[in-house]
Protein backbone atom coordinates (compact mmCIF):
# COMPACT_ATOMS: atom_id res chain seq x y z
CA UNK A 1 0.00 0.00 0.00
CA UNK A 2 2.89 2.40 0.77
CA UNK A 3 4.14 1.94 -3.31
CA UNK A 4 1.07 2.49 -4.33
CA UNK A 5 0.49 5.95 -1.80
CA UNK A 6 3.98 7.26 -3.19
CA UNK A 7 2.97 6.56 -7.16
CA UNK A 8 -0.37 8.33 -6.21
CA UNK A 9 1.53 11.07 -4.09
CA UNK A 10 3.68 11.81 -6.97
CA UNK A 11 0.82 11.81 -9.70
CA UNK A 12 -0.87 14.55 -7.67
CA UNK A 13 2.27 16.68 -6.76
CA UNK A 14 2.91 16.15 -11.14
CA UNK A 15 -0.64 17.43 -11.77
CA UNK A 16 -0.66 20.50 -9.67
CA UNK A 17 2.69 21.33 -10.96
CA UNK A 18 0.94 21.80 -14.31
CA UNK A 19 -1.55 23.75 -13.09
CA UNK A 20 1.07 26.66 -11.38
CA UNK A 21 3.25 26.22 -14.65
CA UNK A 22 0.11 26.87 -16.58
CA UNK A 23 -1.50 29.57 -14.40
CA UNK A 24 2.24 31.60 -14.82
CA UNK A 25 2.68 31.08 -18.59
CA UNK A 26 4.80 27.72 -18.75
CA UNK A 27 7.39 29.31 -15.72
CA UNK A 28 6.99 26.75 -13.36
CA UNK A 29 9.75 28.65 -10.51
CA UNK A 30 7.71 31.79 -11.52
CA UNK A 31 4.78 29.77 -9.63
CA UNK A 32 6.87 28.33 -7.08
CA UNK A 33 8.16 32.33 -5.87
CA UNK A 34 4.54 33.01 -6.20
CA UNK A 35 2.73 29.95 -3.72
CA UNK A 36 5.76 30.44 -1.29
CA UNK A 37 4.68 34.17 -1.04
CA UNK A 38 1.36 33.40 -0.53
CA UNK A 39 2.21 31.01 2.13
CA UNK A 40 4.50 33.17 4.02
CA UNK A 41 1.80 35.71 4.04
CA UNK A 42 -0.19 33.39 6.18
CA UNK A 43 1.50 31.26 7.93
CA UNK A 44 1.42 33.58 10.58
CA UNK A 45 -2.70 32.49 11.25
CA UNK A 46 -2.72 28.96 12.01
CA UNK A 47 0.50 29.42 14.38
CA UNK A 48 -1.65 32.30 16.58
CA UNK A 49 -4.74 31.05 18.14
CA UNK A 50 -6.64 34.25 17.71
CA UNK A 51 -5.99 35.06 14.80
CA UNK A 52 -6.88 31.21 13.52
CA UNK A 53 -10.32 31.55 15.12
CA UNK A 54 -11.41 34.60 13.26
CA UNK A 55 -9.27 33.92 9.82
CA UNK A 56 -8.12 30.44 9.86
CA UNK A 57 -8.71 27.24 7.37
CA UNK A 58 -12.53 27.25 7.73
CA UNK A 59 -12.59 31.25 7.20
CA UNK A 60 -12.83 32.84 3.81
CA UNK A 61 -9.62 34.77 3.09
CA UNK A 62 -7.38 36.35 5.13
CA UNK A 63 -7.81 39.96 4.78
CA UNK A 64 -4.71 42.28 3.26
CA UNK A 65 -4.33 43.77 6.73
CA UNK A 66 -3.77 40.42 8.18
CA UNK A 67 -1.80 38.86 5.67
CA UNK A 68 2.52 39.38 6.76
CA UNK A 69 4.77 40.81 4.54
CA UNK A 70 7.47 38.78 3.20
CA UNK A 71 10.62 40.59 2.28
CA UNK A 72 12.79 39.61 -0.62
CA UNK A 73 15.43 38.30 1.34
CA UNK A 74 13.72 36.21 3.36
CA UNK A 75 12.53 34.85 0.11
CA UNK A 76 15.53 34.09 -1.39
CA UNK A 77 16.44 32.41 1.78
CA UNK A 78 13.14 30.42 2.26
CA UNK A 79 13.20 29.34 -1.97
CA UNK A 80 17.10 28.82 -1.27
CA UNK A 81 17.45 30.73 -4.43
CA UNK A 82 19.95 33.67 -5.31
CA UNK A 83 18.89 37.27 -4.05
CA UNK A 84 19.01 38.52 -7.67
CA UNK A 85 17.46 35.83 -9.02
CA UNK A 86 13.97 35.78 -6.61
CA UNK A 87 14.58 39.92 -6.84
CA UNK A 88 13.82 39.37 -10.71
CA UNK A 89 10.73 36.99 -10.01
CA UNK A 90 9.06 39.62 -7.97
CA UNK A 91 9.66 42.16 -10.08
CA UNK A 92 7.69 40.09 -12.53
CA UNK A 93 5.18 38.99 -10.27
CA UNK A 94 4.68 42.68 -9.36
CA UNK A 95 4.85 43.98 -13.06
CA UNK A 96 1.68 41.25 -13.66
CA UNK A 97 -0.10 42.50 -10.44
CA UNK A 98 0.48 39.28 -8.81
CA UNK A 99 1.43 40.88 -5.63
CA UNK A 100 2.03 44.14 -4.31
CA UNK A 101 4.22 45.89 -1.86
CA UNK A 102 3.13 46.46 1.19
CA UNK A 103 5.10 49.63 1.96
CA UNK A 104 9.35 49.03 2.96
CA UNK A 105 8.54 45.58 4.71
CA UNK A 106 7.73 43.30 1.11
CA UNK A 107 5.20 41.94 -0.77
CA UNK A 108 1.91 40.27 -0.61
CA UNK A 109 -0.34 38.88 -2.51
CA UNK A 110 -3.28 40.63 -2.26
CA UNK A 111 -6.93 39.14 -1.71
CA UNK A 112 -8.34 40.75 -5.22
CA UNK A 113 -5.82 38.37 -7.35
CA UNK A 114 -6.70 35.07 -5.48
CA UNK A 115 -10.15 36.58 -6.29
CA UNK A 116 -9.17 36.83 -10.43
CA UNK A 117 -10.39 34.01 -12.77
CA UNK A 118 -7.08 32.94 -13.52
CA UNK A 119 -6.45 32.38 -9.73
CA UNK A 120 -10.04 31.15 -9.43
CA UNK A 121 -9.70 28.37 -12.56
CA UNK A 122 -6.19 27.36 -11.11
CA UNK A 123 -7.63 26.79 -7.06
CA UNK A 124 -10.49 24.57 -8.83
CA UNK A 125 -8.14 22.08 -10.71
CA UNK A 126 -5.70 21.89 -7.62
CA UNK A 127 -8.80 21.17 -5.53
CA UNK A 128 -9.94 18.86 -7.94
CA UNK A 129 -7.29 16.78 -8.41
CA UNK A 130 -6.62 17.21 -4.38
CA UNK A 131 -10.17 15.52 -4.70
CA UNK A 132 -9.34 12.87 -7.10
CA UNK A 133 -6.19 12.17 -5.06
CA UNK A 134 -7.83 11.58 -1.63
CA UNK A 135 -10.32 9.20 -3.28
CA UNK A 136 -7.61 6.73 -5.08
CA UNK A 137 -6.16 7.14 -1.39
CA UNK A 138 -9.47 5.64 -0.33
CA UNK A 139 -9.83 3.00 -2.61
CA UNK A 140 -5.91 1.33 -2.16
CA UNK A 141 -7.37 1.61 1.61
CA UNK A 142 -5.41 4.34 2.80
CA UNK A 143 -6.34 5.86 6.05
CA UNK A 144 -5.91 8.64 8.39
CA UNK A 145 -6.25 7.82 12.13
Amino acid sequence: MIRAALRLSSDYLLRNVEVIAETMNGDLMLGLVFAAVLQANVRHVNDDPSLRDRHGPTHALVPDEVRRPISVNALSESLGIPYETTRRYVNRLLAMGWCVKAGSRGIIIPVEVLQSPEALSAAAKQIGHMMHYLRQLKEIGFTID
